[in-house]
């Protein structure tokens, strides 16, 4: 959509999507520096979303409506997995009075569509009858293979950025033996250690 924008005063393009889904993490490997300022780790990921997608094309000038004459929209489920997979990430902390910073470097995270996004438009009735020059020319460059188009692209590498956050290093209060212990955090060159006392 980002790219449909940049191609100047064709078209007013909208768009959303809205789902819900399922992600499981298990954190592998994981080792600490002896600085204990950075660990590395590997992310067992996989999971599993039903996405509801919406487009909305409205032509403007003579490009667009060359283009397509007419408005038109789609709408389609998505059902999206993340299929199981290791993904290699470093995460550094910083300490701070009562917290932690911390910085998640940039991971690249595999995907599945089923269908393809790129069905959205191209196996959509409203954007053979709305913009027929555009159809022709997809199905005269490719043949009529147009409705095949979608499947090169279900298989997707998401990248995400790195990003920054910071938790509190205030532990919750533990019951134990009738008791209840207020647990703290601290640290050494060499360890984190969380201490209490009855």
């Amino acid at each position: 959509m980002g790219a449909l924008h940049r191609t100047g005063n064709i078209a007013n393009i909208d768009g959303s999507v809205s789902g819900t889904g399922a992600l499981k993490l298990c954190f592998r490997d994981v080792h600490f520096t002896d600085a204990l300022d950075k660990l590395t780790l590997t992310l067992q990921a996989s999971g599993s979303a039903a996405i509801d997608a919406h487009f909305k094309f409205v032509p403007l000038d003579v490009a667009g409506h060359v283009l397509c004459p007419f408005e038109w929209t789609a709408d389609k489920r998505l059902d999206t997995t993340i299929p199981s997979q290791s993904i290699g990430t470093s995460l550094s902390l910083v300490r701070q009075a009562n917290s932690y910073e911390g910085k998640l470097d940039e991971l690249s995270i595999k995907l599945h569509f089923q269908p393809s996004p790129l069905a959205l438009v191209l196996q959509n009735i409203n954007f053979h009858l709305a913009c027929p020059v555009a159809a022709g020319l997809i199905n005269g460059i490719t043949l009529n293979l147009a409705p095949l188009i979608p499947e090169f692209l279900k298989d997707y590498s998401y990248t995400v950025n790195a990003m920054t956050f910071s938790f509190a290093s205030d532990l919750p209060a533990q019951p134990l033996f009738g008791r209840t212990i207020k647990p703290t955090l601290s640290e050494t060159s060499r360890a984190l250690l969380v201490s209490g006392a009855l």
